[in-house]
């Protein structure tokens, strides 16, 4: 029975590999196959297609939790997290969550309320999905008490933004906010305003220059390893808002201090080719030894 229980288990673990599934799901996982084992009759004789799942899925699971979500909502106040996101064909989604009191559970819960297509986003037609979101569900402006969502104009703005067509709809709205990592990324980049762009703009060069040719890369690559870099190593490309970035920006730079010197070797001076001069015995001996052994 051991070994049984233990193919049963390597089975499982090999069907998640397989499928790149998380390691999470394996007790699911399993509950699910023992759910299906209990009618075997039944089992061996289902089939399903790929065509057949996305009918089943599309016109019967969401449509049943659309159900279901309806009614925990009826009645509830409500807060909406709105924010838009690109999929694989460069159309903007905008995604709308919903947070609500679930009496079955006793919790605060979030749940995916609906997504609409929105390439022409004005703030009128953005207000226009939402409440056709909304519409979808029975649900009224009213029932709404607070909206997350990010810092630009088109949502915060003074006049003609969304945020004031919506507190049009609904006056008594107690909140609507802007997201944290919003504020904090326009706060970080007001306080950059004040810092020196000398060294963000050179890390910024050189990361473009080197790292985006494959050609350039590879020889770049080929420099560190006859010079014995322990391991081939990437400049970064800077970003504005995340100062705290320029520390590891600028410790790589100095890590590759002598590889890029003997990369940018022919555009330096007379005087800074003297300066570097001790680069060199290392690279040539390097080179010479790869020769001689190949």
């Amino acid at each position: 029975m051991q070994d049984r229980v233990a193919r049963q288990r390597a089975i499982t673990a090999a069907f998640i590999s397989e499928h790149c599934l998380p390691v999470s799901i394996a007790p699911e996982l399993l509950e699910f196959a023992k759910r299906l084992c209990q009618d075997k009759e039944a089992l061996n004789r289902t089939t399903i297609s790929r065509s057949s799942a996305i009918y089943i899925y599309t016109h019967g699971v969401a449509r049943c939790m659309k159900e279901e979500l309806s009614i925990k909502l009826k009645g509830q106040a409500i807060s909406l997290n709105v924010d838009e996101a690109t999929n694989h064909n460069n159309d903007n989604i905008l995604n709308a969550l919903v947070q609500y009191y679930d009496e079955e559970t006793g919790k605060i819960e979030i749940a995916h309320l609906g997504s609409r297509k929105q390439n022409f986003a004005t703030a009128a037609k953005i207000l226009e999905s939402l409440e056709s979101i909304l519409a979808e569900y029975g649900l009224q402006w009213s029932q709404v008490i607070s909206i997350l969502m990010d810092n630009c104009s088109t949502r915060r703005g003074v006049r003609g933004s969304l945020e004031t067509l919506i507190r049009a709809k609904n006056p008594n709205l107690l909140d609507l906010s802007g997201d944290t990592v919003h504020m904090i990324n326009n706060v970080a980049k007001t306080l950059l305003n004040c810092v020196d762009k000398t060294m963000p703009m050179f890390a910024s060069d050189k990361f473009y220059d080197i790292e985006e040719s494959p050609k350039v890369k590879e020889i770049f690559s080929e420099i560190q390893n006859l010079m014995n870099g322990k391991t081939s190593k990437h400049l970064i490309l800077p970003i504005s808002s995340r100062f705290l970035q320029m520390n590891v920006v600028a410790c790589r730079l100095m890590e590759c201090m002598d590889f890029l010197t003997v990369y940018y070797y022919g555009y330096l001076t007379e005087e800074e080719k003297t300066k570097h001069r001790f680069v060199f015995p290392v690279f040539t001996e390097a080179c010479i030894s790869r020769f001689v052994t190949s």
